[in-house]
């Protein structure tokens, strides 16, 4: 059933042909499907027999490529702010993950960009760690979504994204802003706690916001950004 499910609906849910990544939100749900379909075909399409799955994995990677090229500028910061951007990061970086681990290349080695993400989203705390700045569309109040940020961490064992994440987010049982009232957002947000527990990792090196040696100040020319 579960084959069946991912050769019939999920692979095939892709939007390769309507892509074309530019700076604006409009092609972000097709960016996404595309991730979906891209990680669904890593994963099943050998075994449920999806004629063309390594184009379909080979497609995913140049989007996800593409995306880090033209949605985010060259010092890491997303043109849509704080709220929209880190939902597609988190499924870029997804799928670098896996695209890896099985062997069919390293995204984090071919597109730098993507750590550079990592750190610009600390530069977007807030001094008393309340939340992320509101740039663009929305800010950031609930950490539950950067759990992207512990696979940078761990691919390029970078020890200052791991301290934002203990600063801003804590050990992933005690979100210590984690109030979802909503019953479909929480479900959604259980997903982002047990990628967070899966890559958490309490012994390795932490090094504090206020010893990472980021700007204070930062202006961005590509998105226009000061703070």
């Amino acid at each position: 059933t579960l084959c069946r499910l991912m050769k019939e609906h999920i692979i095939p849910f892709s939007s390769f042909e309507r892509i074309l990544v530019r700076t604006s939100a409009g092609n972000n749900v097709h960016v996404f499907l595309s991730i979906n379909a891209g990680i669904a075909a890593l994963l099943w399409g050998e075994e449920c027999g999806y004629d063309g799955w390594q184009e379909v994995v080979s497609q995913t990677r140049e989007i996800c490529i593409k995306y880090l090229a033209h949605a985010c500028d060259e010092n890491g910061f997303g043109y849509e702010g704080t709220g929209y951007v880190h939902e597609m990061l988190a499924a870029v970086t997804l799928f670098a993950f896996l695209h890896k681990q099985s062997g069919h290349g390293d995204i984090f080695k071919d597109a730098p960009r993507l750590r550079k993400t990592g750190h610009a989203t600390v530069m977007y705390l807030l001094p008393d760690r309340s939340s992320l700045l509101n740039a663009g569309d929305l800010g950031l109040a609930s950490p539950t979504g950067l759990a992207w940020l512990l696979i940078l961490a761990r691919e390029y064992d970078d020890s200052i994204l791991r301290g934002f994440w203990h600063e801003f987010e804590g050990p992933p049982i005690f979100f210590r802003r984690y109030r979802e009232p909503d019953t479909a957002t929480r479900v959604k947000r259980l997903s982002h706690l047990m990628l967070a527990f899966l890559f958490w990792d309490a012994e390795a090196e932490a090094t504090a916001v206020a010893e990472a040696g980021l700007p204070l100040t930062q202006y961005s020319p590509g998105t226009e950004l000061s703070h």
